[in-house]
């Protein structure tokens, strides 16, 4: 693919975060940046707890607050 191609494929597939599924969006991102795993996580429900119980510990603090802002 050459670098024009690839720029707009990068660019498309960012723009595509404004909509949809956010789980498959990243991984088109991800196969578009030549990265490919097997590896995945969807949430249920998309929610400061879920998000919480998935990636942070008690030695961890990211508040609700600050994640509601960066939306």
């Amino acid at each position: 693919m050459a670098d024009k191609d690839l720029k707009y494929a990068i660019q498309s597939s960012i723009k595509n975060f404004a909509d949809g599924d956010i789980s498959k969006n990243a991984l088109t991102l991800f196969s578009t940046l030549g990265y490919n795993t097997d590896r995945q996580n969807p949430f249920d429900e998309k929610n400061y707890q879920t998000f919480k119980e998935s990636f942070l510990d008690d030695r961890k603090q990211v508040s609700e607050k600050f994640l509601k802002k960066s939306r």
